[in-house]
Formats: structure tokens, C-alpha cells, sequence
């Protein structure tokens, strides 16, 4: 149910851009990502927003997600989700836990990367310093699910009893060039709740 896999939602998403159903500008983000104050920021029902630069496309309820974004070559896609009412543990457990533990390869292959072919894992782990003020679990894996290595940059958290988790990727060979957007989108998400 939660699985989902990164060449359904690059076709989805490069899908919505063909139809014209989301315009996308004719210029190229800034691969730092977006600054503070800048760029466009996607708010969601479920109690968290996520800012992607202003040039992005994006489309909702895509494919299962609540959001799916790319910039305008389709060489960062992100998509996030949220599931309700997972965990009876409250915020101050969570807060109190999460960021020291790691919830292993195992548990991101489940929720996200199931029957991805070639995965493996470069890292897993918490991350305490997520700008939200709020822990979260997160890994880096490689995987080729049409032949093309890619690179997902994963996260989850779980906060007011709902998990809220997604990846970013991008085709390996551009990770350099790429990378640090990835990351700046996943590092802008906040929580209203």
C-alpha cells in the first residue's frame, strides 16, 4: 500500500507536464534549492507544508501522493505521503526516541523501495538537526528500475500520531549536480500540527 515506485512516478509526473496540467517555466531551479522566504510552498491538509523553487512543477494526489515535484528538466523528482493514525506513541515519545534509533534498511524497503530492483543502501539513520526542530529517519539508497541507476534520498517522521515520509531522486550519474536540491526540499518540510 505504501510502496511506490520511482519510474511510475516519473512517468505520472512527466505525464501532468505533457498535458499541460501544470506549466513548467521555461528556466532551471537553482540546484541549491530554495532559500529562506523563496519559492513556493505546498501546504497539506494532513498538518505539513514542504517549499520547492519556484520554477518547479508540481502535481497533487498524484499516483497516491500528496505532492509530486520536479524541476523543469525532470532531473529532481520528489513525492511525498502521509498515512493517519499509525502510531499511539504521543509527540513527547517520538520526539524523545525517534532521533536515536536507527529503523534500518529493512524498514525504508518496506514502506518505500518494495521489489525495487539492484537496491541497496549507502546509509540509514536519524536525523536530529532537520530544520522543522523535529527528528527524522532517513536513508540514501541506489536502485535501477528501468536499467538507469538512480539515487532516493528517503525520509519519515511521525508526529500527532500520522507518519510523513517520501523521497526525492535523481538519475546517479547527475547526483553531484543535484544533490543538494534534493536534500533542501526534504530539509524545508514543517509541521503545522
Amino acid at each position: 500500500m505504501m510502496s511506490k515506485t520511482l519510474a511510475i512516478a516519473a512517468t505520472a509526473l512527466a505525464a501532468v507536464l505533457w498535458t499541460g496540467a501544470v506549466s513548467a517555466q521555461s528556466t532551471l531551479p537553482s540546484l541549491a534549492g530554495p532559500k529562506a522566504g523563496e519559492g513556493q510552498t505546498l501546504t497539506h491538509g494532513a498538518g505539513y507544508s514542504i517549499t520547492v523553487p519556484n520554477d518547479w512543477v508540481v502535481a497533487t494526489d498524484a499516483k497516491g501522493s500528496d505532492f509530486m515535484m520536479g524541476n523543469a528538466d525532470l532531473s529532481v523528482i520528489c513525492l511525498t505521503f502521509h498515512e493517519k493514525n499509525v502510531i499511539e506513541a504521543s509527540d513527547e515519545e517520538i520526539k524523545a526516541n525517534l532521533g536515536g534509533i536507527d529503523l534500518g534498511a529493512e524498514f525504508f524497503t518496506k514502506i518505500l523501495f518494495s521489489g525495487a530492483p539492484e537496491l541497496a543502501y549507502e546509509m540509514t539513520g536519524p536525523q536530529t538537526d532537520h530544520a522543522s526542530g523535529w527528528p527524522f529517519q532517513r536513508a540514501v539508497a541506489t536502485l535501477k528500475p528501468d536499467g538507469t541507476a538512480l539515487t532516493a534520498f528517503a525520509y519519515i517522521t511521525f508526529k500527532a500520531k500520522n507518519a510523513y515520509y517520501g523521497f526525492c531522486y535523481t538519475e546517479t550519474a547527475a547526483r553531484a549536480a543535484n544533490e543538494a536540491a534534493a536534500q533542501a526540499v526534504i530539509g524545508s518540510i514543517k509541521f503545522s500540527n
